[in-house]
């Protein structure tokens, strides 16, 4: 009798533990919850606050691995998180929520603009580290746009940042851009080309980091169609304008041939004498 009563006892001990112990699981599971939609909320607020100018990849990265550091701390075993808030939930709202952060980030090709292979699950938590060459492209990004500013005069709005979207009213002068800012330019251009390379040419260009590729299109955006600084090779005029002859050629010929063929027969017809047949009077 004794026995069964100290069984009894021990099993509602047992109960009341293995009780606890679920309870305080599914608090420390709530507070990851808790942890992984705050770091979802702040890397989507970054990402909204860094698109235009698009810098997203360089002043996103360390909300974008806090989100990575609390997904991997939901899906580790070792509260059962995974099975109270990810496999019990039919409509896996917890993947999806990172799922979307994980494609905002490689849609953009961010892991392109770093040096270190963070897109290893082994290197979640540690530094982020630009590509040296992505460091100096933005060098030569930010002396064009100094550049820019410096010799171009506006009445009402100065040029605060080349990769922003900018308006720009009353230039009274865009020929001393073309002429002070081509060296700086023509730099910048060419950092953008082994950047291309690197990545495989320009074939490729679509898989560079998003904040390099955005930047050097609003450069070359306000180069050629704000301040006009082409340059209209004589070569390419030639070359098409020869197309634009060859393409008349065939036109030219066959009207040519035409009217040949047209005169020719007025002068077949002119030609023929008919024969009298002496035979038929008789």
């Amino acid at each position: 009798m004794l026995y069964l009563h100290f069984v009894g006892i021990l099993t509602v001990v047992v109960l009341q533990i293995t009780w606890i112990s679920t309870q305080s699981n599914d608090e420390i599971c709530t507070e990851e919850l808790d942890r992984l939609a705050d770091s979802v909320s702040n890397f989507t607020r970054c990402a909204v606050n860094e698109a235009s100018p698009f810098r997203f990849c360089r002043f996103c990265y360390k909300q974008f691995d806090a989100v990575r550091v609390c997904k991997t701390s939901v899906y580790s075993n070792h509260y059962d998180c995974v099975k109270l808030l990810v496999e019990s939930e039919r409509y896996q709202i917890v993947k999806r929520v990172y799922d979307f952060a994980n494609t905002l980030w490689e849609g953009s090709f961010c892991y392109n603009c770093f040096e270190s292979d963070n897109k290893n699950e082994a290197q979640i938590g540690q530094p982020w580290v630009l590509k040296s060459d992505v460091v100096d492209f933005f060098d030569k990004q930010r002396i064009v746009d100094d550049c820019f500013k410096n010799y171009t005069m506006t009445d009402s709005h100065a040029i605060t940042n080349i990769t922003a979207n900018i308006t720009i009213t009353n230039i009274t002068d865009t020929h001393m851009v073309c002429s002070k800012c081509e060296e700086e330019y023509i730099a910048l251009n060419d950092a953008y080309y082994d950047l291309t390379e690197d990545m495989g040419g320009y074939v490729k260009e679509n898989i560079l980091c998003a904040d390099v590729v955005s930047a050097m299109n609003i450069t070359r955006q306000l180069w050629s169609h704000q301040f006009n600084c082409v340059k209209h090779n004589t070569d390419t005029v030639s070359v098409v304008a020869l197309t634009v002859l060859f393409c008349f050629f065939p036109i030219i010929f066959y009207s040519a041939a035409r009217l040949h063929g047209g005169y020719k027969e007025k002068r077949r017809s002119e030609l023929h004498i008919p024969q009298i047949n002496y035979n038929s009077a008789e």
